[in-house]
């Protein structure tokens, strides 16, 4: 249930939803290698494609883990499941760019689709 056509700046940021700024992260980022968050129902085209608009980077290929959440415990009885979440070990290119380039980009794209929500506009 993939999203066929991403040309909209708040599908994207609705299949790409954070990078990791983790040690293991960075030590993949020396690699080449970039980890980010996805949506559950993303595939692997969706994030190939989200990645490619929104960093500028061509992606050579996608590796999708599924995280399942923690059983946690509340008092003597009470078990509950946390939140099952989804990330993407994507081996990007020759094109390499910084975190801090990447996340001002992030930024800006995420603040510009929010506000052509607000007025209505759809690319």
């Amino acid at each position: 249930m993939g999203i066929k056509l991403i040309n909209n700046y708040s599908k994207i940021l609705s299949v790409i939803k954070g990078t990791k700024t983790t040690s293991k992260a960075v030590a993949y980022n020396k690699k080449k290698k970039l980890i980010v968050d996805v949506a559950m129902y993303a595939t692997k085209e969706d994030i190939k494609r989200a990645v490619k608009l929104l960093f500028g980077v061509p992606v050579i290929s996608v590796n999708t883990i599924i995280v399942k959440g923690k059983e946690k415990m509340y008092g003597r009885r009470h078990r509950y499941k946390g939140v099952d979440k989804k990330k993407a070990i994507l081996c990007i290119g020759d094109v390499a760019m910084s975190d801090k380039d990447s996340m001002k980009k992030t930024e800006s794209l995420m603040s510009e689709a929010v506000h052509q929500s607000d007025q209505g506009i759809v690319k």
